[in-house]
């Protein structure tokens, strides 16, 4: 995978589509195979675990945070917080509350569950409102190939076993939240 990935890249910055820098930056480098772990889920019974990936240098994380830095504008809009101290403010600024009432859902296993192949086309859709729009120097098509490199790579070891995740975006991944 750290061989596709960079030969990708290296296409690219040759096309002069990517600065040295930037191909530099998300070029995969001496990677390695993510690892899964669990995180206990204290607060639910039984206590579950959370599965979480450890992304840190596998062959698409630098390819990964990059991306993430390009999709970031398209995750704000007037449903969004940046974090829990904007979300507490949030909160303080509701005048009587006496009135009403707060609830929160969970979702079981969020991440894993996203329709990757999906997620794609609609971030296609508002990268590339049309076919032949340029985004970032790269086509709708060239876009799709990074969007696939970046998610559709995650191999990681459990229990000493190699697996691949096939649909879905691990969590741990820079993509994730995004």
């Amino acid at each position: 995978m750290e061989t596709k990935i960079n030969y990708r890249i290296r296409k690219w910055k040759k096309d002069g589509i990517l600065s040295d820098e930037t191909a530099s930056a998300m070029m995969a480098k001496g990677t390695q195979i993510g690892i899964m772990y669990g995180a206990p889920k204290i607060h639910k019974r039984g206590i579950p675990l959370r599965p979480i990936l450890s992304a840190i240098n596998t062959c698409s994380n630098d390819l990964s945070k990059h991306l993430v830095t390009k999709l970031a504008p398209l995750t704000i809009h007037e449903y969004t917080v940046k974090n829990t101290y904007e979300f507490v403010d949030l909160i303080n600024s509701v005048g009587d509350a006496n009135n009403d009432v707060m609830f929160s859902f969970d979702i079981e296993s969020l991440f894993t569950n996203i329709p990757l192949r999906e997620t794609l086309e609609i971030i296609l859709e508002q990268l590339f409102p049309n076919p032949e729009d340029i985004f970032e120097g790269f086509s709708k098509k060239l876009f799709k190939i990074i969007l696939e490199l970046a998610t559709t790579t995650s191999t990681f070891m459990f229990t000493n076993k190699l697996y691949e995740q096939v649909d879905g975006v691990a969590m741990g991944s820079p993509c994730g939240p995004t």
